[in-house]
């Protein structure tokens, strides 16, 4: 997605990339917490969209089960 004279994505990225640099200055060992959100920036996958491809996969598994 299109934002200013850049990536949205790019601009995700970097954020990421200062609350980590933050979060190591403070030596708490607490980067761990940006784990999903470095996961959705890299992917462009979000935890719901999994999980709504999961179900869809299951509705679909149980309907092709119940035809057979």
């Amino acid at each position: 997605m299109a934002f200013r004279d850049g990536l949205l994505k790019h601009i995700a990225q970097e954020v990421t990339k200062l609350a980590k640099d933050g979060l190591e200055r403070r030596g708490y060992k607490e980067t761990g917490f940006l784990n999903e959100m470095t996961e959705v920036v890299g992917t462009g996958v979000t935890p719901a969209e999994k999980l709504l491809e999961l179900v869809v996969i299951s509705d679909f598994c149980q309907l092709y089960l119940d035809e057979g």
